[in-house]
């Protein structure tokens, strides 16, 4: 998409965040259905005020569900860009610390080749 093609945009609208083991671990507080159904209400509501893109920066650490954002912005008039990334105070997720080269458990550098994946 052309830059000239993004309409008035907001650079920083997270659709979700959430803790993705509080919502595993407390299910009965998580309607997937109807929060999904919510963001929808609240992007079109966004969408008529002529709001045509908006950027959402979730990332791996703040409840980041691509599918879950594409869910949604099959429903609305409005562009959703995504980005890629992890969201840390203080360190990589052990996940990423163990999974790559050099490391016990070995394998790609795996926070690099998945973010190069998401964005191409």
């Amino acid at each position: 998409m052309a830059v000239d093609d993004l309409g008035t945009v907001l650079m920083h609208e997270h659709v979700f965040v959430l803790s993705e083991e509080l919502r595993q671990s407390i299910p009965e507080n998580w309607d997937e259905q109807l929060r999904i159904d919510d963001a929808v209400t609240r992007l079109t509501a966004l969408a008529e005020t002529g709001v045509s893109t908006i950027v959402d920066p979730t990332v791996i650490g703040l409840g980041r569900d691509v599918r879950r954002v594409a869910a949604v912005n099959e429903r609305v008039d409005l562009d959703i860009i995504v980005a890629t990334g992890l969201y840390t105070l203080v360190d990589v997720p052990n996940y990423f610390r163990h999974h790559r080269p050099g490391t016990l458990l070995g394998g790609p550098e795996s926070m690099t080749d998945r973010f190069v994946r998401e964005l191409t």
